[in-house]
């Protein structure tokens, strides 16, 4: 059987992965990584706007909302959640773990203990999900948020206005796994204001 020529062409990734072209080629994959990484944060800052509020005089850096759905765009990438296997996956989950932590200051940055106490509780309690139907729904509606914090289309916001209720709903998930998700989406004009009594 013939491969196409699209099948029979391997990517970079192939010629200087450690899994399939040997130990010696671990250092060129890392820096291949290590620019595709950046090129990516770009990418993620230019989506959410973070780069138009440097360029407008913002300050850089974790200090933005943003800054938050690109960290937990990147948190989610690195297969949030998860106990890595090996030194340099434990790295770069923790490296993105960092960030998504030090962006919460944007929420406010009298409560930002609060909310990442709250990132801690519901990180742990995924974790006790593990694989979990529910475990996929909550990443269902992470993922829509971010890219509703990205598109801004009305539409989406009712489909996740109606999602958060069924999360909140849901007898499997435990409180905890639902404020943080909830404290996004405040953020976003969805569902209860985050704290309020009557929400």
């Amino acid at each position: 059987m013939r491969l196409s020529r699209r099948n029979s062409r391997s990517s970079p990734n192939k010629h200087t992965h450690p899994d399939l072209a040997g130990a010696e080629s671990e250092e060129a994959f890392v820096a291949v990584r290590g620019e595709y990484e950046v090129a990516l944060l770009d990418f993620e800052r230019h989506r959410f706007g973070a780069s138009a509020a440097i360029r407008d005089g913002g300050r850089p850096g974790p200090a933005t909302l943003a800054e938050v759905w690109a960290a937990m765009a990147l948190m989610l990438k690195r297969g949030f959640p998860k106990e890595p296997r090996h030194d340099k996956e434990r790295l770069r989950y923790e490296y993105a773990r960092w960030r998504l932590r030090g962006s919460l200051v944007a929420f406010d940055s009298e409560r930002a203990g609060a909310a990442r106490d709250l990132f801690d509780a519901f990180e742990a309690g995924m974790l006790v999900l593990g694989k979990d139907k529910a475990a996929h729904s909550v990443l269902d509606f992470l993922s829509g948020l971010i890219d509703y914090a990205g598109e801004n289309l009305p539409a989406m916001q009712v489909a996740l206005a109606h999602a958060l209720v069924r999360l909140r709903a849901d007898s499997r998930l435990e409180s905890r796994v639902c404020a943080f998700p909830t404290l996004l989406a405040s953020r976003l004009g969805i569902g209860p204001v985050f704290g309020d009594p009557s929400g």
